[in-house]
């Protein structure tokens, strides 16, 4: 089986949206029709198309992430409309086995999710926002940016990473006993090797750099020009 791969894009993207939407509401920024429905509208992050949605005045949390995973992204069926859920839900024989959460987060056992902050956050509907005292709204935002900036677990393969890296790669043709520097974690030290041949698992990609010792790795760079990155983990020019 694959590894999965972390969707951190998508996941900041929900989290500064659902933030957005709460100082909009807050302030007044946003106008309510005759049966307590606005409308919203948000670009997507990659495109730039825009989509519209609208939510009735009992809505909050829950229904901003259905929209933002169905509407906006078009990731269909996305356990619990959540994109840390998401990746967990790809240990397909764990389905729902929360140890396998992309987030370092420890959870006490006597907490729900990342210490409580989704309950918090989820229990407000926006009719009820304009009118929360200020220490409580800001509590509110506050959880909502814990969750968004969720510290990941060492060996999590983030997307943003993935693409980066990817981009990176793309400019360049490797060719089998050519010499790279392959690592594949960006707080992993770069190691000289040579490279053989690319590795594809699935629709997943798994360590896609494979090089002549065995060993495959998700990040891999030529060697000439960046030899002073050996031994290091400083980021390639």
């Amino acid at each position: 089986m694959s590894d999965p791969i972390m969707e951190d894009v998508k996941h900041k993207f929900m989290w500064d949206t659902i933030i957005d939407i709460f100082k909009k509401v807050r302030n007044n920024e946003v106008i309510f029709d005759k049966d307590g429905v606005f409308k919203y509208v948000v670009k997507h992050p990659e495109t730039g198309k825009m989509s519209i949605m609208y939510f009735d005045c009992q809505n909050g949390v829950t229904k901003i992430k259905y929209y933002i995973c169905n509407k906006v992204f078009n990731d269909l069926n996305t356990s619990r409309n959540c994109y840390l859920c998401k990746y967990t839900s790809q240990y397909k024989n764990h389905l729902g086995n929360c140890i396998f959460c992309p987030a370092k987060t420890k959870t006490p056992v006597h907490k729900n999710c990342l210490n409580g902050y989704f309950d918090l956050v989820n229990w407000f509907n926006f009719n009820q926002i304009p009118y929360l005292e200020e220490d409580i709204f800001n509590t509110i935002i506050h959880y909502c940016e814990k969750i968004r900036d969720v510290e990941y677990k060492e060996g999590v393969i983030l997307r943003s990473q993935f693409d980066e890296m990817t981009k990176k790669i793309n400019k360049f043709q490797i060719k089998p006993f050519d010499k790279v520097l392959v690592r594949n974690f960006d707080h992993k030290k770069w190691c000289a090797t040579f490279f053989s041949h690319y590795e594809y698992v699935g629709n997943h990609v798994k360590y896609r750099y494979c090089c002549i010792d065995g060993m495959c790795y998700t990040q891999c760079i030529p060697y000439e020009g960046n030899e002073y990155l050996v031994g290091t983990t400083y980021v390639p020019k």
